[in-house]
């Protein structure tokens, strides 16, 4: 189901080279009854669309077979909305809604880096900040608020770090502590779930992992520093450590030659000789970390300024933060890519997940699903015996 808007935001499918065939009302349907629907109106009417008598032009049917495909050519500016219908499928059909692959040919494009936009907001933002490449900010966020940090063209490293500020206020430095962290979560660092907290050196939680599209970061490295540039011949070159230095100033922190940061996006591993080492991250543009503040925290993030390894693909590119308010309410997922070459999906709750969220929150994400890992009061003896022996039922949603 397409729609097309021009420039000035009046229906017109003309301008795809296409005629109405159909009234929109999946799409009309979405926008009246999706959760999101008042943010998603919103985004309509800030391009000044009236979706009210919107029509549309409707590709493909029951017989389409795997493949057929359908080029559009967009003759003027405009705005596009691109549907895939579905309803609920009874459980004795074949009639489940599946993926459309998008694949847009720009005319005039130059194959660069910065050729990328920033994405929609996830919400109505509370503060925004682009953080230039090569340079670091330190910001405010009161607890139970969300910062969202955007690697807006891919493949590019950011610092992260955060304080307790009613305790840095009194004078006392309490920030995420990597090692704590890694030592509670049982694991390289935390994601979405149930191990999804950042800790300090009191064990006291500071900010929870709610949201991350990429699934690879590291803990284990300092932010990069003065020294490490000097030692490969690079003297005076900017650094993270530095920059976290100046803008931590005036909130009376003392000054660091290295950071212990949580460095999103930076792909790094520990080989089977036991050395650290780094590699181009697998960010993609766009892909971002949601945090959630658990307590008032003075933060700072970086743009890593790294252009000597693979760190930042080589090319340095900002970073942006936003920070949305605690009222809003943003389901825990990791972003889910079928292919290396698919945009990712977040997470989604399977229709069990009512019933399965009550018995356990040990859920661990199946293929796009929170599928239950294991149920409380049980184990994997007791569940693996019922199989064999007894009967079971299972949430096998994820293998649509």
């Amino acid at each position: 189901e397409i729609v097309s808007f021009d420039k000035d935001g009046k229906n017109e499918l003309g301008i795809i080279g296409r005629q109405k065939n159909a009234n929109a009302n999946f799409i009309k349907y979405i926008l009246t009854n999706s959760p999101d629907n008042k943010f998603l109106i919103s985004k309509l009417k800030k391009r000044k669309i009236d979706f009210h008598n919107a029509n549309s032009c409707n590709l493909f049917n029951s017989e389409t077979v795997s493949g057929e495909t359908e080029e559009l050519t967009a003759l003027e500016n405009g705005f596009i909305i691109i549907a895939a219908p579905g309803k609920s499928m009874l459980v004795d059909k074949q009639e489940v809604a599946s993926d459309l692959e998008i694949k847009v040919l720009r005319k005039n494009i130059n194959n660069k880096k910065l050729d990328y936009f920033l994405p929609d907001p996830l919400s109505d933002t509370k503060e925004e900040y682009l953080i230039k490449d090569s340079t670091a900010l330190a910001y405010e966020v009161k607890e139970g608020d969300f910062i969202q940090v955007i690697d807006i063209y891919g493949q590019q490293c950011s610092d992260f770090m955060a304080f307790n500020s009613p305790l840095l206020q009194k004078g006392k430095e309490f920030s995420i502590d990597a090692r704590v962290t890694r030592s509670i979560v049982g694991g390289a660092y935390p994601m979405p779930g149930l191990f999804a907290k950042y800790f300090d050196k009191n064990q006291d939680t500071l900010v929870e992992v709610i949201q991350d599209t990429c699934g690879r970061h590291d803990t284990f490295g300092t932010a990069c520093t003065l020294k490490y540039y000097e030692d490969m011949g690079y003297f005076g070159h900017p650094n993270c450590s530095d920059n976290y230095n100046g803008q931590l100033e005036p909130f009376g922190v003392e000054k660091r030659k290295g950071w212990q940061a949580i460095n999103l996006f930076f792909n790094t591993s520990i080989n089977t000789t036991n050395v650290l080492f780094s590699d181009i991250p697998w960010s993609r543009p766009g892909d971002y970390v949601l945090f959630q503040a658990q307590k008032d925290l003075v933060c700072v993030s970086s743009a890593c300024p790294c252009d000597v390894d693979a760190a930042n693909d080589w090319n340095p590119t900002d970073v942006y933060v936003r920070v949305y308010s605690k009222k809003k309410i943003f389901s825990k997922a990791t972003g889910y890519r079928k292919n290396a070459n698919s945009d990712f999906i977040l997470t989604k709750q399977t229709a069990f997940h009512e019933r399965t969220s009550v018995m356990t929150k040990d859920m661990m994400d199946s293929a796009g699903f929170w599928i239950p890992n294991k149920y409380n009061n049980y184990g994997t003896i007791e569940e693996y015996t019922a199989c064999r022996n007894n009967v079971v039922v299972m949430d096998l949603s994820s293998l649509r």
